[in-house]
């Protein structure tokens, strides 16, 4: 999870440079856009002292939305348990499948592999399961 979050945090840096002063503000900020007391347009002019182009305010949104979901990744209760099988692990994984999905629409590069490989050497006591298998199982069920 460490490994992911500083990947997709350093894509969140690169799309913010140039653009943004102040980019964990703006992250931090971005909670007033979840509540719906602001959308993200409105949201990143404060944040910016120059117009920025539509393309790259889209980016910037799906990073934002990446950050979201690296912080519900870490939801204390996934870990809390010790158990992959657990539904509370497989929502954070859940949670990291969405991370890497908004940052690879927003950036084309896709954390999904260096993710299944850290995944691969954690296993579930309960079921014996791969914790990149049971991202590969949810990353499946998404696309239906």
């Amino acid at each position: 999870m460490d490994r992911l979050s500083g990947g997709i945090n350093a894509l969140y840096q690169i799309e913010c440079r140039g653009l943004v002063d102040k980019p964990w503000a703006l992250r931090n900020s971005y909670i007033n856009v979840i509540l719906d007391k602001t959308d993200t347009s409105h949201l990143l002019q404060q944040f910016s002292s120059t117009a920025i182009p539509t393309a790259k305010a889209v980016r910037l949104s799906r990073l934002l939305e990446a950050q979201r979901y690296c912080q519900a990744m870490y939801t204390s209760c996934g870990w809390y348990f010790e158990d992959l099988s657990r539904i509370e692990t497989r929502n954070n994984i859940g949670y990291a499948s969405m991370a890497i999905e908004q940052a690879r629409l927003a950036t084309g590069v896709d954390l999904s592999s260096d993710f299944r490989s850290d995944l691969a050497a954690a296993r579930s006591w309960i079921s014996d399961e791969a914790g990149k298998d049971i991202y590969d199982r949810i990353v499946a069920q998404r696309k239906i």
